[in-house]
């Protein structure tokens, strides 16, 4: 944008403050779509070969997918079949990972004579993750 034009009312300004303070008072802060001159800069009107934005915006038809169960009526998401495995929990101090972070916590205080709990009851969340980082 070389000269000081208002891309909405088409006005020439002499200088860029002055069309920066008309675009905010008159509330020029987009494109007039009567103005068919930057269409061919939006991908939506490469849809439809004929069909402008405006068109498009106007169409009542639904243009989401939506996926539908074998009867045809619309699917319903649901994660009841889903069956994932419980996360590894891995001791900080070998490599042993196990299922439930009490075993974890037991772990570590036979084999590596750490008690988290007594190590962590002062700090707060913050600090015990920092802990856990370093």
């Amino acid at each position: 944008m070389t000269k000081s034009e208002c891309l909405y009312c088409d006005k020439t300004f002499r200088d860029y403050k002055t069309l920066r303070e008309h675009m905010r008072k008159k509330l020029h802060k987009k494109l007039n779509s009567s103005n068919t001159e930057f269409d061919k800069y939006y991908i939506i009107n490469y849809r439809e070969f004929g069909k402008t934005w405006k068109h498009l915006s106007n169409d009542t038809e639904d243009t989401e997918i939506k996926p539908t169960n074998k009867n045809g009526s619309p699917f319903e998401e649901s994660w009841e079949d889903w069956q994932a495995a419980p996360p590894g929990i891995k001791c900080l101090v070998c490599e042993v990972v196990y299922t439930k972070f009490g075993e974890v916590k037991q772990h570590m205080v036979s084999q590596h004579n750490v008690d988290l709990e007594s190590l962590t009851h002062n700090m707060s969340y913050y600090k015990q993750v920092h802990m856990n980082r370093s």
